[in-house]
Formats: structure tokens, C-alpha cells, sequence
């Protein structure tokens, strides 16, 4: 339900979702913004309208609360199919020992 819905409201913000995965406490997509839109302004519309769109679902069981702030990382075009293989894959790195630093870096 959320990954469909991201999906769409990305793509009505004009930007394209190369990959989209979640663990538990946190989701991580990769997209193509279109240069109109700051990372900014694209973040707080996907932030806010898929928490409302969960909260205000049918299934009154699903509630879904974001963080204050987010991660961003850019990279080169030529660099995609590594970040979307890192994403699809991200359940995995874990358990093989090649988790990447700067994609794993979080502060609190």
C-alpha cells in the first residue's frame, strides 16, 4: 500500500522512483527529481501526503509517523544501477558484511 502510493505521488510530482525498499525503521527510495523542485519541497510533500494517506486509510490498524528529518544523497547518473542495486538489496547487507557507511550513516 505505502510503496504503490509513493510511487504515484512521485510521479505527480514529476519525478521518477528508479527504487523503492523498506526495513522496519526506515524507508529509502531513489529517484529522479526534476529541477523545478527542491529536495526540499519534494521531501515534505512525500513525507506529508503518505502519512496522511496511511492514517486516513480503511484499515484503521495502519498509522504511519515519520522522523523530523530525512537523508539525502546525490549521486551521478552513472551511478544509478549501483544505488538501485544497493536499495533493492538492502535487507542483505547486513548479513554479508557490505553495508555501505555512506548509505548506512544516520545521526541522532
Amino acid at each position: 500500500m505505502l510503496f504503490g502510493y509513493l510511487r504515484r505521488r512521485a510521479s505527480e510530482l514529476g519525478a521518477k522512483v528508479n527504487a523503492l525498499n523498506s526495513m522496519p525503521d526506515h524507508v529509502r527510495l531513489a529517484c529522479s527529481i526534476p529541477p523545478r523542485l527542491s529536495v526540499g519541497d519534494f521531501m515534505e510533500a512525500i513525507k506529508g501526503a503518505s502519512s496522511h494517506h496511511i492514517n486516513h486509510s480503511a484499515d484503521r490498524e495502519l498509522k504511519l509517523y515519520w522522523q523530523a528529518g530525512y537523508g539525502v544523497l546525490t549521486f551521478a547518473e552513472r551511478d544509478l544501477p549501483r544505488m538501485v542495486g544497493y536499495i533493492q538489496n538492502q535487507k542483505e547487507h547486513p548479513q554479508q558484511g557490505s553495508v555501505s557507511a555512506k548509505m548506512e550513516r544516520y545521526e541522532e
